[in-house]
């Protein structure tokens, strides 16, 4: 059964959702891959496969906010996941600038929370 199958069988599943928005994020369909991310968020506020995915797709699409906010939810939800970390201390630390007028944040704390996480 094929991912897109599998969506209009079970609309609600989340899990169906996060499976065919990879597919097609790997197919270059980003917008739709987003839309599907976005569904499986509205469904399940606190999956943490979601909030990574969008981050990832916010970030390659120069969205560094929305990126940074969306790993950061993958963290809180998943806290003992070392990728969301990883993830999170990665965007925190690349793009500390950007991060620090967004989130009002003071650029020598970011760092250290960057570093704590990437370590």
């Amino acid at each position: 059964m094929g991912d897109y199958q599998l969506v209009r069988d079970h609309p609600q599943s989340v899990p169906a959702q996060n499976a065919l928005a990879a597919f097609l994020w790997k197919n270059g369909k980003a917008e739709a891959a987003v839309e599907h991310w976005r569904t499986a968020q509205r469904l399940e506020p606190k999956n943490g496969e979601a909030a990574n995915s969008l981050g990832g797709a916010y970030l390659r699409i120069g969205r560094v906010p929305e990126a940074a906010e969306q790993f950061l939810l993958a963290v809180r939800s998943e806290n003992n996941n070392p990728d969301y970390h990883f993830d999170l201390g990665n965007v925190e630390f690349v793009l500390r600038r950007d991060l620090t007028a967004a989130w009002k944040i003071d650029s020598a704390e970011l760092l250290q929370r960057a570093a704590f996480r990437i370590s």
